[in-house]
């Protein structure tokens, strides 16, 4: 057989309360109905205290995601840079190669000094182009 013990304690309380003085209930009553006050009180910071703490964890997460988005950003256009300077090396080297293979075959010929600044001037403006590109790329890749 089940007894419920909390009802038997409510009504043994209920009993002995009523069985004290009128000016003792009140002031019970009053201290019943402050604690009452408190308790709801805290309730309601501690979970003021956790939406806050959830907005906080939201705007660290968007924070630390823009931060994240900024750095890739830079990453790449360093990256970008990087290559757009090796590959304007290259250039260069290949410029520099094709000129220095080309002009041992004018040095079995007998020297003619125009013939030289000729070379020389169409290297030179077959670099220019190419570096030109290589430029434009680079203003257009930004």
């Amino acid at each position: 057989m089940y007894i419920n013990t909390t009802q038997t304690h409510t009504c043994a309380f209920t009993r002995r309360l009523s069985a004290l003085p009128p000016s003792f209930q009140l002031r019970m009553s009053k201290k019943v109905a402050q604690l009452t006050k408190v308790i709801y009180h805290l309730n309601s910071k501690n979970e003021d205290h956790d939406l806050d703490m959830q907005d906080l964890a939201e705007q660290y997460e968007a924070e630390l995601e823009l931060v994240l988005k900024d750095t890739t950003e830079k990453v790449n256009f360093f990256k970008l840079k990087l290559e757009e300077a090796s590959d304007e090396k290259r250039v260069r080297e290949v410029a520099r190669g094709q000129t220095a293979y080309e002009l041992p075959s004018f040095q079995g010929r007998e020297a003619d000094p125009e013939l030289a600044k000729d070379f020389i001037a169409c290297a030179g403006n077959m670099q220019k182009p190419l570096l030109q590109r290589v430029a434009q790329a680079g203003s257009q890749a930004l």
